[in-house]
């Protein structure tokens, strides 16, 4: 017996044909009693699959760089709630099926989906990112342009840290393979 009430619901756990009976007896007559059945199959629950978009198996994010966590998710058991999580080395950082603007810090990243069923079947899908410590970038020049003996020239650059956020005064120096030392700044 599952329950006694008037309506029940209940979770068949055990794989295979199930009869349901229900049966009734009068409350004044205990002798008088109907039944009714039905037969019910119970199939193996199959695990839900992920498969992450975004980002891509071995990218390289720049420091200070967001990126964007994608998963697809997939369950055959169509009638089952799923929850999903985003992991970044064990640790979670969401529960959203895709997360906008993550900043991970510098070093090597897995990042984890998992997606997990009503009755706690799993599927994961991996990546693995590095970060870069910093990022810098010139502006001007541009590469292969060319200039005069003695031109003064215009530098310009921008540098992030992913522990420091932008870099900026000295903290950048600039330096020539003939020239030597440039000066600092952005």
């Amino acid at each position: 017996s599952l329950t006694i009430g008037q309506n029940t619901q209940t979770a068949l756990v055990i794989v295979g044909t199930h009869i349901i009976t229900i049966c009734a007896n009068d409350t004044v007559d205990a002798t008088l009693e109907g039944c009714a059945s039905v037969t019910l199959q119970v199939g193996a629950n199959t695990a839900p699959t992920a498969s992450v978009q975004d980002p891509n198996d071995g990218d390289v994010i720049g420091a200070c760089q967001a990126i964007d966590l994608r998963c697809n998710v997939n369950d055959v058991n169509a009638n089952q709630n799923l929850s999903v999580r985003w992991l970044d080395n064990g640790a979670e950082v969401s529960t959203q099926r895709n997360l906008n603007g993550y900043r991970p810090n510098d070093g090597a990243h897995v990042l984890t989906c998992e997606v997990t069923d009503s009755v706690g079947a799993q599927g994961t899908d991996s990546v693995t990112v590095n970060v870069d410590q910093v990022t810098t970038s010139i502006v001007t020049p541009n590469d292969g342009q060319g200039f005069d003996p003695g031109q003064n020239v215009l530098f310009t650059g921008t540098a992030c840290s992913s522990r420091t956020g932008v870099l900026t005064g000295a903290a950048l120096t600039w330096a020539s393979s003939l020239d030597g030392a440039l000066g600092t700044g952005n």
